[in-house]
């Protein structure tokens, strides 16, 4: 009697070390890569709507935030005088932004490419790449995938 309780405490022993080991490999987000989860802006991110404005910066703003920047947890937002219109953009991270090398200033001219969503009923763009003057830098891959997210591919 005593191994039949023995066999089936190592049997279950090895069902939970087997089953805990192919959870932690399992790709998280759909993304596979880099694991963790993937941040919101990713998913509201839309190849369909991706767009392209110059414009002047009138306001930099940083945004406390995890959910939107992948666990980083401070934003960086800014509103651009475009033509006429104010136009909100999410860089992502400041401290991915910051790396970078780029510094931004408000009254600086930049241009953004990114996707246009509406955010809390605004439009509002979420920044696959900006330049200014002759730098550019890169925040997402083509797909709109967060390249500070760990499974972006970085060009």
């Amino acid at each position: 009697m005593k191994k039949i309780g023995l066999f089936i405490a190592v049997l279950l022993l090895a069902g939970i070390v087997v089953g805990s080991e192919a959870f932690a490999q399992r790709p998280m987000g759909g993304r596979g890569g880099g694991g963790g989860r993937v941040p919101a802006g990713a998913r509201i991110y839309d190849v369909n709507t991706v767009q392209t404005v110059t414009g002047d910066i009138l306001t930099i703003e940083t945004a406390t935030n995890t959910r939107n920047t992948g666990g980083y947890g401070v934003g960086i937002h800014l509103l651009m005088k475009v033509d006429k219109d104010t136009v909100s953009v999410h860089l992502g991270p400041a401290a991915f932004v910051s790396r970078q090398g780029v510094k931004l200033e408000v009254k600086d001219r930049i241009e953004v490419r990114g996707s246009k969503v509406t955010l809390a009923g605004k439009p509002t763009i979420i920044a696959a790449e900006f330049k200014k003057g002759d730098k550019t830098v890169r925040l997402r891959d083509d797909s709109g995938f967060p390249l500070w997210g760990g499974g972006g591919r970085r060009r």
